[in-house]
């Protein structure tokens, strides 16, 4: 059964005009003013049923005034201004409910709502005249309160309720990445979320004794062990509501592997005294830069020759020389590894020959000698040198030039010459090499 519905136009029937002149008169004015209500009754039957399939819930109402434009004969309105003026207020909203503060976007359906003027209260002491307005309602249940007015003056309304909740909020929050070389940086993302549209703030506690964060997505750095995390969330607009979201994060931040490696910067071997230089590679899987360094250099009964610099340069003296660097890493972790005949300082060449200014002649022969040495090594001078000469027979200097005189005879010369730091010795022996004649 239709509620709207009212006694149909045709049991408003026209009298018959049987009675007096005036009579008459007041019943045909009558007649029109009965059959003209009729007429709007049954327009807004038809409007309303239809609006009531597609409100759900809604509630219109329509006000009509006499029309003067657009009225049949009689002054009864004719169907066409029905179509045009009369028609009923009504209005959507999404979303339908939630956690307040909650914004909820309104949708006008009223047929012509280009042409109409609107007025909105929304219960809460708030009004609006927008055509399709948002508002933010607060906790509580408030009704809803439409009116809409046409260019020709019909005034029709609707109403409706939206009630808000307290907001529900879930806080939650994911982390990565989970494993690592400590110090360890764990990233932390918010997944909280909530029914209404008010602001949040935030508490992280992360376990460690250290400080807390406000941030929506802090980022923490930790050490070696297990710790758990707390993320508490609150309503900014409702205080009192809160949530909290406890998790223990096994966060696996093992003791970094330090690798030591270095290698020559340049030539690894060279006749001695040889410096070389060294690169370092040594590295810790956390990426922190190693803390300390013990390079150490061994050869035979030679002195150790050590360096705590990351790449040093070292003299080295002869022999084969074995290296080893030590790393120790941000946890005192040390890694050692060692390099066999790393470097090899070959000793140096001494060379002795020397020349004469005669080497044969009438005796006595004065024949002063001229030695020539010859020094072969990476350093610029050899150390100091001894000159040992046997100058033939039981004759013998050392001197670097000597000069001896010489009877007849025939004599072999030796020069033996000695360098001080290496005690390298070298000996030239000319043979039969001065002759003194007898005239």
């Amino acid at each position: 059964m239709n509620p709207y519905l009212i006694e149909p136009y045709n049991a408003y029937q026209k009298p018959e005009k049987k009675k007096h002149w005036m009579e008459l008169a007041e019943e045909e004015a009558l007649y029109h003013r009965m059959a003209q209500e009729a007429l709007i009754r049954e327009a807004l039957t038809a409007q309303m049923t239809q609006m009531d399939s597609v409100q759900d819930g809604h509630s219109s109402c329509a006000t009509i005034t006499s029309p003067a434009a657009g009225a049949g004969a009689g002054g009864i309105p004719t169907w066409e201004w029905f179509q045009s003026n009369v028609e009923l207020a009504g209005f959507t909203f999404s979303p339908a409910s939630g956690g307040g503060p909650l914004s909820v976007s309104f949708s006008n359906t009223t047929r012509t709502p280009l042409d109409d003027t609107f007025y909105w209260t929304f219960g809460d002491g708030d009004t609006s005249t927008a055509v399709n307005p948002v508002h933010v309602f607060a906790t509580g249940s408030w009704d809803i309160y439409m009116e809409s007015t046409s260019s020709t003056g019909f005034t029709s309304f609707a109403t409706s309720n939206i009630t808000i909740s307290v907001p529900v909020i879930t806080a939650a929050f994911t982390r990565a990445p989970t494993t690592g070389s400590a110090p360890f940086t764990e990233s932390f993302t918010n997944a909280t979320t909530q029914t209404g549209d008010g602001a949040l703030t935030y508490k992280w506690i992360f376990g460690d004794g250290g400080t807390t964060s406000a941030l929506p997505n802090p980022i923490r750095i930790y050490d070696t062990g297990s710790f758990t995390i707390t993320l508490s969330v609150t309503s900014s607009v409702y205080p009192s509501v809160t949530a909290s979201n406890t998790a223990t994060a096994n966060i696996t931040g093992t003791i970094p592997i330090v690798t030591a490696a270095g290698s020559v910067n340049g030539a690894a071997t060279g006749t001695a005294p040889f410096t070389a230089s060294f690169f370092n590679t040594s590295a810790q899987t956390n990426g922190v830069a190693i803390a300390t360094y013990k390079w150490t250099f061994t050869s035979g009964s030679s002195p150790a020759k050590t360096s705590a610099l990351a790449t040093p340069s070292i003299g080295f003296e002869t022999g084969s020389w074995t290296g080893s660097l030590e790393a120790t890493g941000s946890y005192g972790t040390a890694t050692r590894i060692t390099y066999n005949n790393m470097i090899i300082a070959t000793a140096p060449t001494l060379t002795s020959n020397f020349t004469v200014n005669s080497a044969s002649g009438a005796a006595p022969l004065n024949v002063t000698f001229s030695s020539a040495i010859t020094w072969v090594s990476s350093s610029t001078n050899p150390g100091t040198l001894t000159y040992n000469w046997n100058m033939g027979g039981s004759s013998s200097s050392a001197a670097a030039n000597p000069t001896m005189s010489y009877s007849s005879s025939i004599y072999s010369v030796t020069l033996s010459v000695t360098e001080s730091v290496y005690k390298i010795t070298a000996t030239k022996t000319s043979a039969s090499f001065i002759s003194a004649s007898v005239t």
